[in-house]
């Protein structure tokens, strides 16, 4: 059985590193805390806490598995997506710039035909 002041110790890691903040945001700007949450989750599941907290940490350490999985991917594929929206805007600045130069002809060869 837990001491009462690590069973409190426990409690308050608990409260601090998962429940008062927002996890999945703080873990998208630091995926390096996933393996400290997983190991406080270890600690919770191993304990002699009620067995609401041990499902907690039970139900909680397979999605921590899959985000750290997936956030690469998805950093990735938002890079990829940056990067071809770059390319969209140099392929609409290059369409424009041809516009005006088909534009410009147009308008000088009129002049010349119109004689002016």
């Amino acid at each position: 059985m837990l001491k009462e002041s690590s069973r409190a110790s426990l409690l308050n890691e608990l409260r601090s590193q998962i429940l008062e903040i927002d996890l999945f945001h703080k873990i998208e700007q630091d995926e390096n805390i996933i393996p400290k949450v997983k190991n406080l989750l270890h600690k919770l599941a191993n304990s002699f806490l009620e067995p609401k907290f041990v499902q907690f940490a039970i139900g909680l350490e397979p999605i921590l598995d899959q985000l750290d999985v997936d956030l690469p991917t998805s950093r990735d594929g938002q890079a990829k997506l940056a990067d071809q929206i770059k390319c969209k805007d140099k392929l609409l600045a290059a369409i424009e710039d041809s516009k005006k130069r088909i534009d410009n002809f147009k308008e000088e060869r009129s002049s010349f035909d119109t004689g002016g």
